[in-house]
């Protein structure tokens, strides 16, 4: 998924239009022992470790802490997380430097759910949030 990332970014560089790149943002599936996949102790530290990677922008929480954890969070997000990551760190080798806000994490029922954003520095796009959004 990184080299596809990696792949991805080489084509959006290349372009002149704006790109949204959009991922699931579905966490840990394993928060609640009543729910369709029971209770999993990795929820937490999985959930916490993915938004320290948009925080931080550091991938070691993304590709070693949450990967440590992901065969037991049932987390469809993952790995467009990590393609995301791939386009984030050939941005940077070719000199993007990135903003990034964490919106949401959080888990209203038996699964996690984050909402962030990752805007490359030298653009205009308006970084406001939307005034819908509300801190956890």
């Amino acid at each position: 998924m990184m080299q596809l990332g990696h792949a991805m970014w080489s084509i959006i560089d290349e372009m002149d239009e704006k790109v949204v790149f959009v991922v699931s943002g579905d966490l840990c599936h394993r928060f609640d022992s009543n729910g369709p996949f029971g209770y999993s102790n990795a929820s937490e530290p999985f959930d916490e470790a993915c938004g320290k990677w948009v925080i931080e922008q550091n991938g070691d929480y993304l590709l070693e802490d949450a990967a440590g954890l992901v065969d037991k969070c049932y987390s469809c997000g993952y790995t467009g997380f990590v393609m995301l990551e791939g386009i984030l760190k050939r941005g940077r080798q070719s000199d993007v430097s990135w903003s990034s806000d964490l919106l949401a994490n959080f888990h209203p029922s038996y699964y996690g759910m984050m909402v962030a954003q990752f805007i490359p520095e030298n653009t205009s796009i308006d970084r406001q949030s939307p005034s819908n959004t509300r801190e956890l």
